[in-house]
């Protein structure tokens, strides 16, 4: 009696090294990702993707009419529109890429379940919508600086060398955002609570951001607390520091935070890849 054989095949275990030549092999499904979520966000609206544009702008307007008629914010002689937006662009980012990226997770279940690809495309898909808030955010600081030259004369912004900080800063804020989102899509798939508490967390540290605020309201003893707890803090300041030129950038806690946040991103990948089986069997 012949004894049949049986062929067994595994797939090994996930490691980082082939997580990224998966994407690579798979960057051509990124577009479609970000189609389909851009779709899904947007799905059932009258206005579609016009919520790009007034998502960042109602309170930015609201923020900008407070602290500028009802309390006037003292800025140390920056028009606040302009003090305001400066910051403003880095912080749209940050909070649209950290509260879409547990939902879009959820959105593409059924995708998961049908069609084999790197699942960490979804988070890094879920950054494009956001891109284009920042985008509109840094269009509304230009107009902004644009009607402050017509209307004064001169120029409310010293932009200098220090311009060249604008991207590192922005990128540090789009890293955290990521490195903290893509965990939260992990826990979003078994505890679909995260998805609703994640704008909670973000409105209370934009309270605790200097973004509505310039930094010396805070007392200078306890600023590094402030920095250290909060990475976006040296991010808002050095963002701001860029575009206006008025201010001393935090370089050192700027350099700490970049640290932080760099460690924190290699942490929540290798924490995704490890949990990439249980997203899949879950979904």
């Amino acid at each position: 009696m012949t004894k049949a054989t049986v062929t067994v095949l595994e797939g090994g275990p996930i490691t980082f090294r082939k997580e990224l030549a998966a994407i690579w092999q798979y960057r051509h499904f990124y577009t479609f990702l970000f189609h389909e979520i851009s779709m899904k966000r947007y799905k059932r609206t009258l206005l579609g993707a016009w919520w790009l544009v007034i998502r960042p702008l109602i309170p930015a307007i609201f923020s900008v009419v407070v602290f500028t008629s009802v309390v006037p914010m003292d800025t140390n002689g920056t028009p606040y529109p302009v003090f305001f937006f400066s910051s403003y662009a880095s912080w749209v980012l940050f909070q649209a890429t950290l509260i879409l990226m547990p939902r879009a997770i959820l959105w593409l279940r059924s995708l998961m379940r049908r069609t084999y690809f790197p699942k960490l495309l979804i988070p890094l898909a879920s950054i494009g919508p956001p891109l284009l808030e920042w985008l509109v955010s840094m269009t509304c600081f230009a107009l902004v600086v644009l009607f402050y030259r017509a209307t004064l004369g001169s120029w409310p912004i010293d932009l200098g060398w220090g311009v060249a900080m604008l991207p590192v800063a922005t990128l540090m804020a789009l890293l955290f955002a990521i490195a903290i989102g893509i965990v939260l899509s992990v826990v979003a798939v078994f505890v679909k609570d995260v998805v609703y508490t994640a704008p909670y967390f973000v409105q209370i540290l934009m309270l605790l951001t200097p973004i509505l605020y310039p930094i010396h309201f805070i007392s200078e003893g306890f600023r590094w607390v402030v920095y250290v707890l909060n990475p976006m803090a040296s991010i808002v300041e050095m963002t701001r520091w860029s575009l206006t030129g008025v201010g001393e950038p935090p370089w050192f806690y700027f350099c700490v935070s970049s640290t932080i946040i760099l460690v924190s991103l290699i942490m929540a990948i290798w924490f995704f890849v490890r949990a990439e089986p249980y997203i899949s069997d879950e979904s």
